[in-house]
């Protein structure tokens, strides 16, 4: 490979390397039903005192199945929860789930 080839081919990586850098950068946008920043000490530890996961570890056992389940208002895609204080994952799960009855 001459110099000329290895400049071309180095500015091609480049360029391609700069176009897929946004899409890198954008991945990393965070879950606003992850964000606990209104809450308080108090709330958190409660809220850990359920066992709260965000994926349910049971495919039947949902937050958006559970009795307890509180749906989300209008300007949001979090749900909530009866027991605890913020935002709820509709997968989400909690050693108090309870079947939603129809």
């Amino acid at each position: 490979m001459n110099r000329r080839e290895f400049m071309l081919k180095s500015t091609q990586s480049a360029a391609i390397t700069l176009v897929g850098l946004p899409l890198v950068i954008g991945c990393d946008e965070k879950d606003p039903c992850d964000d606990l920043s209104a809450l308080t000490a108090e709330e958190i530890a409660e809220r850990q005192s359920y066992n709260y996961l965000k994926e349910s570890p049971f495919p039947t056992k949902l937050c958006i199945n559970c009795e307890l389940w509180l749906e989300p208002e209008e300007d949001s895609t979090c749900g909530g929860c009866g027991l605890f204080e913020g935002p709820v994952q509709r997968k989400g799960y909690c050693d108090e789930w309870v079947l939603k009855e129809v």
